[in-house]
């Protein structure tokens, strides 16, 4: 019989910087749990403090002796369950100095002092032998106020001591990790692009697509030829009265049959004086004046959208209905 492995759970996970749902398999380590919260929180898994809140009951920290084999599934999962990821700083002093991981200003951290052999998971826990130290930022002030309290180190090149700085300041005032409007954006210069070998552009020009392509003059010389044949056969002139693809409501008289440089796309542009103020302009384009109509009575089309014929005028339509009632 097959073994089956546990559900994932979703759970809610919150830090400082961040908040989602994600599914967590039980199976999981609980070094793994903190790896992959890595991504999401941006809190190294060395600096991470996590505690799980469920419904009716306290909080509960997570973490073990060993954590490469204790499993998630140990704190009893439950669904929509909290995570809460606290980003701690550990310090080490070292010989003549300090190495830090992750301190911010000295001035809005909590320190606290432990002794040599304390493991890493009895200074997440705050030993009874903590020191609780404030505004020490050298390392005869730790020397101080470790033979003050009889902490047992050698001097030398090994670490002797072990510091937990925690960050007192609110979440508004740490730095946001998820926001990335200040940080530098690279812009390849167009030059650069141009001469790369392996690039969208390169490849175009090797299978002479789109503006490469030698063919490419004569193509756009017979689609605008095949626009103005159009205009021939739809018989669209100046003064005509037209409607506007199907639609029966956007009736209007041609006012206009020409190139519109102001409009991407050559050929000839249709100039339509609607019956409704139902269109995009005055007859006017930017500056230019093609023909002169009322405000949202002027329209430009392709030909193909142009339908000639004796379109009568809707408002005079709706007067003789009027009329008869």
């Amino acid at each position: 019989m097959a073994l089956q492995s546990a559900r994932d759970v979703p759970l809610l996970i919150r830090s400082a910087n961040a908040s989602s749902e994600r599914r967590i398999t039980p199976s999981w380590s609980v070094a793994q749990l903190r790896a992959k919260l890595e991504p999401i929180t941006g809190v190294p898994p060395s600096c991470q403090r996590l505690t799980l809140r469920l419904p009716g009951h306290d909080e509960v920290v997570i973490e073990a002796q060993d954590e490469e084999v204790t499993q998630v599934g140990h704190w009893n999962l439950q669904a929509y369950a909290e995570i809460h990821v606290r980003q701690e700083a550990f310090v080490s002093a070292v010989g003549g100095g300090m190495a830090v991981e992750n301190m911010s200003d000295v001035w809005s951290l909590s320190f606290e002092l432990l002794p040599r052999d304390t493991t890493r998971t009895g200074a997440r826990a705050r030993s009874d032998g903590a020191i609780l130290l404030n505004g020490l930022t050298d390392f005869n002030s730790l020397c101080i106020a470790a033979l003050a309290a009889n902490v047992t180190f050698n001097i030398g090149w090994l670490v002797f001591l072990f510091l937990i700085v925690t960050d007192l300041r609110p979440p508004s005032a740490l730095t946001n990790l998820t926001d990335t409007s200040a940080v530098p954006k690279y812009t390849m210069p167009a030059s650069t692009y141009e001469s790369l070998p392996s690039s969208v552009l390169a490849w175009k020009k090797a299978q002479k697509l789109g503006r490469f392509d030698p063919s490419l003059p004569e193509h756009e010389a017979q689609k605008i030829q095949n626009l103005w044949d159009e205009v021939g056969t739809r018989g669209i002139a100046p003064g005509r009265r037209c409607r506007l693809g199907d639609e029966d409501t956007r009736r209007g008289t041609v006012a206009y049959v020409g190139e519109v440089e102001e409009i991407p796309g050559k050929g000839p542009w249709i100039g339509v004086e609607l019956d409704e103020p139902v269109g995009k302009n005055d007859g006017s384009v930017g500056e230019k004046r093609y023909f002169s109509c009322g405000a949202r009575r002027g329209v430009f089309v392709r030909p193909e959208r142009v339908e000639i014929g004796d379109w009568g005028i809707l408002i005079d339509e709706e007067d003789d209905d009027l009329e008869e009632l």
